[in-house]
């Protein structure tokens, strides 16, 4: 009984962890959101007076190749009806981090804090998929947006 417990228990601790919602830091004129999502951190920060939203997509174990070779990007955001939006960067590749921008409007916006998924694809070639989320918190990412923003 004892062995059951203990292997149930150690299955359990091996199971990956589900993604939790998305983190809000809120300063006086800018915003940063963040998400986690297997070995990647996504941040998207705005800054009043602007309408791009400023992206990092970060490798966490440090590889520094994962990202070589990538130009552009598209962020594809599923709405819970199935509709899409699309957003798409150019971006810069620095070790283990890529960086671009994504300009907005408050239509898209509305749509981000609405969604149900989205994920970063890179349409340099590969198609390769870098970056999948599920949408928790984008709502009150996207009221701070217009608050500390005005976007």
């Amino acid at each position: 009984m004892t062995g059951r417990l203990t292997t149930m228990l150690i299955a359990c601790l091996l199971l990956p962890l589900p993604a939790l919602g998305w983190d809000l830091h809120k300063q006086r004129d800018s915003v940063t959101t963040s998400q986690f999502s297997g070995q990647y951190i996504l941040t998207m920060h705005c800054w009043r007076g602007s309408n791009q939203l400023e992206f990092n997509l970060h490798d966490e174990t440090l590889r520094g190749d994962l990202f070589q070779g990538v130009r552009t990007v598209m962020m594809w955001i599923e709405a819970p009806d199935g509709r899409m939006d699309k957003w798409s960067s150019a971006v810069s590749p620095e070790g283990p981090s890529l960086s671009g921008l994504f300009e907005v409007s408050s239509y898209t916006l509305d749509f981000f804090g609405n969604a149900k998924s989205m994920s970063i694809v890179d349409t340099s070639g590969s198609h390769r998929v870098l970056f999948e989320s599920d949408m928790k918190g984008t709502g009150a990412a996207r009221i701070a947006f217009r608050e500390r923003c005005g976007v």
